[in-house]
C-alpha cells in the first residue's frame, strides 16, 4: 500500500513539476493532491515537521491557485471577454527587482528563525533521528512556496538546495521513490531558473508597437501592483518622478530615482533632504507635475530612436480628475512635443495617436477608442463598427477579432488595450 502511495505521489510531483516549469498554473491542483497522498508517508517515517508542512502546502497552494488566476492582471469584472486569455498569461518577476531590501531581509531573517524553531522542536518533542535536516528543509520550503505563488524566480535557487537535501534525507529513511524525486527536481531546478529568468527578462521590456522606453515617469497615483509595469520600472534605463511618487517608489524599493520633479508642495521636508541632488523644482503652475517631468526628460533624456519613447506610470488612480486629465495629456503630448507615449497601468494601456495607425492586439482583446478631434473614423479588425462619436462612452468596449486593428482617421485619438497581452 505504501508503495501505491509513493508511486502516485511520484507521478503527480512530476506533473507538479513540469507544470512549474511551464508556468502552468494547473500545478497547483497538483499542490493540492500532493500534500493529501504524502502525509500518510511523511507520518509513518516520524519525519513529523514534513507532516505540519503539507498542512502548509495544502493551504498555500489554495492561495497560489487564487493568485495565479486572478492576479495577473488585476481583473476585476468576471465578465470580462479578454479576462481568462489574459490570466492564462504567465510573467515571473525577479524578486531583487520588485521587492525592497528591508523585505529581502525580513524574510531571510524569519526563515532562519523558522528553522531554529521547528529543529528545536522536533528534537525535543519527537523521536526522530533528523531534526535539524528535517527542519532545514521544511523551513525553506516555506519560504518556496510563497516565492511559487508570488512569481519570483528565485524560488528555483531555494528548491534546489531543499531538494539536495531533500534527496540525502530520503535515501537515509530508505524512501527510494522520493528520493529519485528529489533527485530530479534538483537538476530541473537549474533549468527551471534559466527558464524563468529568460521569461522575465523578455516579459515587458519591449512593446511591438513602440520598442523599448528610453525613460518612465512615475506620477503619484495609484502604485502599481501588477508584474507589467513593475517590470518596466525596474528596468529602465531613466526614472523620473513626479514629487510624491519618488517616496513611494523610494519605500517599495529602497532605490533612487534619476530625477524628482515637480514644484515640491507634496514632498515632505525630510524626503526633500534625502532627495537634495536630484529634485528640480519647478514653481510654475500653468502646467501640472506631469508635464513638467515630461518636458524635463525631453531636455535631459537622449532617444535611442527617432523619437523620445517615455512610459507613464502611477498616472491614474487617486482622485478622478486628474486621472481623465493625465490620460487626456498623452495625446498633448505627442502632437505638441514629437514624443511617443504609453501610459501603463495594472489593467492595461493607453496610447496616443493620428491619422492611420496600426495597433497589435490580440483575438478577444478588449479596446477602447476616445475621440479627441476626429471628424472621420473608421476601422478594420474591430468587431463593432467605428464612427466619429462624439461622446466618450460610446468607444470603449469594443473587441478586436485578431492580432492587429487598423484605425483611418483625420484627427487625434486615445486607444486603450485591456490587459497586458499585446506588449
Amino acid at each position: 500500500m505504501e508503495q501505491i502511495i509513493e508511486i502516485i505521489g511520484l507521478i503527480t510531483g512530476i506533473a507538479y513539476l513540469f507544470w512549474e516549469y511551464k508556468g502552468d498554473r494547473r500545478l497547483w491542483i497538483a499542490a493540492i493532491i500532493m500534500p493529501a497522498v504524502s502525509l500518510h508517508v511523511y507520518y509513518s517515517s516520524a519525519l513529523y515537521a514534513d507532516v505540519l508542512l503539507n498542512v502548509y502546502y495544502l493551504a498555500i497552494a489554495v492561495y497560489g491557485w487564487w493568485k495565479w488566476s486572478s492576479g495577473n492582471n488585476n481583473a476585476k469584472d468576471d465578465d470580462d471577454k479578454n479576462g481568462d486569455e489574459d490570466r492564462q498569461h504567465f510573467t515571473p518577476v525577479s524578486l531583487f527587482r520588485t521587492a525592497s531590501k528591508r523585505a529581502i531581509i525580513f524574510g531571510a531573517c524569519a526563515t532562519a528563525v523558522l528553522w531554529i524553531l521547528i529543529g528545536g522542536a522536533l528534537s525535543v518533542f519527537t523521536d526522530t533521528d533528523v531534526p535539524w535536516t528535517n527542519a532545514f528543509t521544511s523551513a525553506l520550503s516555506i519560504a518556496g512556496m510563497w516565492m511559487l505563488a508570488r512569481k519570483f524566480t528565485e524560488q528555483w535557487w531555494v528548491w534546489f538546495v531543499v531538494d539536495i537535501a531533500s534527496c540525502g534525507l530520503y535515501v537515509h529513511k530508505q524512501i527510494y521513490f522520493y528520493a529519485a524525486l528529489y533527485a530530479v527536481y534538483a537538476v530541473v531546478a537549474i533549468f527551471g531558473w534559466r527558464k524563468w529568468r529568460h521569461m522575465s527578462q523578455q516579459a515587458y521590456t519591449d512593446m511591438p508597437d513602440f520598442g523599448s522606453f528610453d525613460a518612465v515617469i512615475l506620477a503619484d497615483g495609484d502604485y502599481p501592483s501588477h508584474p507589467a509595469p513593475l517590470h518596466i520600472l525596474s528596468h529602465t534605463p531613466y526614472l523620473i518622478c513626479c514629487d510624491a511618487a519618488a517616496e513611494k517608489y523610494y519605500s517599495s524599493t529602497h532605490r533612487m530615482p534619476d530625477a524628482v520633479v515637480g514644484d515640491g508642495d507634496s514632498l515632505s521636508s525630510a524626503m526633500k533632504r534625502k532627495f537634495s541632488s536630484i529634485l528640480h523644482i519647478v514653481n510654475e503652475q500653468e502646467y501640472n507635475d506631469l508635464t513638467k517631468a515630461t518636458r524635463f526628460a525631453i531636455e535631459h533624456v537622449r532617444p535611442k530612436g527617432d523619437k523620445l519613447r517615455i512610459a507613464y506610470i502611477g498616472a491614474t488612480g487617486r482622485r478622478e480628475d486628474h486621472t481623465l486629465g493625465n490620460i487626456s495629456l498623452i495625446s498633448f503630448y505627442r502632437n505638441t512635443f514629437g514624443i511617443t507615449p504609453v501610459m501603463i497601468t495594472d489593467h492595461g494601456i493607453f496610447t496616443a495617436h493620428h491619422g492611420e495607425d496600426t495597433i497589435h492586439t490580440t483575438a478577444r482583446q478588449q479596446v477602447s477608442i476616445f475621440n479627441m478631434n476626429c471628424s472621420m473614423m473608421q476601422a478594420e479588425g474591430l468587431h463593432w463598427p467605428l464612427s466619429p462619436f462624439t461622446e466618450w462612452w460610446q468607444g470603449t468596449l469594443n473587441e478586436a477579432d485578431a492580432s492587429s486593428v487598423t484605425i483611418h482617421a483625420d484627427g487625434s485619438y486615445i486607444i486603450f488595450r485591456a490587459g497586458h497581452t499585446s506588449m
